[in-house]
C-alpha cells in the first residue's frame, strides 16, 4: 500500500476519480436518443445575462465575503476536473438579439467535450465526458495529475519551482506552469495558486529543519501532504460552510460499503462540472462586491 496519495489518483478507492477516467451521473443522462444527441433547452446565453447580470457590484456581501470566495470555488474546481473540447462537433450558442456585449446575430463558439470512445454514437452507453486530471480533493491543481506534469514542476530537492520574485514558473511560451494549466485565467486564482507553491517550499524548509536525514523526495512528499490537508481543511471548514450554510455538512463517520448506494460511491458529477459549478462561481462573480476593494 502507497502511504502517499499517487499523482493521478490511483490505488485511493478501487481507482475511482483517476486521471483519465468517466464522469459520472447521479441521474439519467438526458439525450434526444438516449446516447448523444443533445437537448435543445433554455439559450446558455439568456441563462448567464440572467444570473450573472443581476445584482449590483458595488454592493458590499452581506457576510463580508469578498471575491476571494469564488476564487477558492475556482480553485478546488481545477482541482477536480478538466474536460477538453474536441474541436470537431459544434455545438454554438446563438447570442440572443440586443445581448449587452455582442452584436445581433452574434454566436459564440463552442465544441463537445473529448467522449469516451466506449460510449455516445454508435454505442448503446450515453455519452461520457473523460476527466483529464484527478477528481479528489488532492491539490492536483498544485501538484499535476500526471507523474510528467508533476516532475516538470519540482526540484530534486523537494522545493517546488518557482520565478523571479518566488512566482509560479515561466514556460518557454511565456505562460505561468502550475499543477492545472488554467492557473492564470485571472488574478484571483493565479494568487491562489502562487501562494500554495510558497506553501509547499515553505513546509519544505521547514521539514527539512527538523529532519535533516531526510531526502529530497520525503520532503516532497510530506510537504505536499500538509499542503493537500490544508487545503481540505479550507475547503470543508470555511468555504462550504460560507457557501451551503453552517450545519448543511453533518459530521463525517466514516464510509460503510455495506451500504453504499451507487449515488453514494465517489465520482465526479457530470452535473456538478457542467452545471452547478457554474451556476456557483458565477453567481458568487455578482455577489461578492467586485471593486478593488473586495481583493482585501
Amino acid at each position: 500500500m502507497t502511504y502517499y496519495r499517487t499523482v493521478d489518483g490511483t490505488n485511493n478507492n478501487q481507482n475511482f476519480n483517476a486521471t483519465g477516467t468517466d464522469m459520472t451521473r447521479v441521474g439519467d443522462a438526458h439525450f434526444v436518443d438516449g446516447i448523444s444527441i443533445p437537448i435543445e433547452t433554455v439559450n446558455p446565453r439568456t441563462v448567464s445575462n440572467n444570473v450573472v447580470g443581476e445584482g449590483d457590484a458595488n454592493v458590499p456581501n452581506a457576510d463580508g465575503l469578498s471575491a476571494f470566495m469564488y476564487s477558492w470555488g475556482q480553485f478546488i474546481d481545477h482541482d477536480l476536473d478538466l474536460v477538453t473540447s474536441d474541436g470537431v462537433n459544434h455545438i454554438d450558442i446563438t447570442v440572443p438579439n440586443g445581448d449587452p456585449i455582442f452584436p445581433d446575430g452574434s454566436t459564440i463558439p463552442l465544441t463537445r467535450n473529448v467522449i469516451d470512445p466506449a460510449t455516445g454514437a454508435g454505442t448503446d452507453k450515453p455519452a461520457a465526458a473523460i476527466n483529464q486530471i484527478t477528481g479528489w480533493l488532492d491539490a492536483s491543481m498544485v501538484y499535476g495529475s500526471t507523474q510528467a506534469a508533476s516532475d516538470s514542476l519540482r526540484l530534486p530537492d523537494g522545493h517546488m519551482k518557482v520565478s523571479d520574485g518566488n512566482n509560479l514558473p515561466i514556460g518557454p511560451d511565456g505562460s505561468m506552469l502550475a499543477g492545472d494549466v488554467r492557473a492564470a485565467e485571472n488574478p484571483g486564482l493565479t494568487a491562489l495558486q502562487t501562494l500554495f507553491v510558497r506553501e509547499h517550499n515553505y513546509q519544505v524548509d521547514q521539514l527539512a529543519a527538523l529532519h535533516p536525514d531526510w531526502d529530497g523526495e520525503h520532503l516532497y512528499q510530506e510537504a505536499r501532504a500538509i499542503v493537500g490537508a490544508e487545503i481540505a481543511n479550507i475547503t470543508y471548514t470555511e468555504f462550504l460552510p460560507k457557501l451551503l450554510g453552517d450545519g448543511f455538512l453533518s459530521a463525517y463517520h466514516g464510509f460503510d460499503w455495506t451500504r453504499a448506494s451507487p449515488k453514494s460511491l465517489p465520482g465526479r458529477r457530470i452535473a456538478l462540472v457542467t452545471a452547478l459549478c457554474r451556476t456557483i462561481l458565477s453567481g458568487w462573480i455578482t455577489l461578492a462586491t467586485l471593486s478593488a476593494n473586495s481583493w482585501n
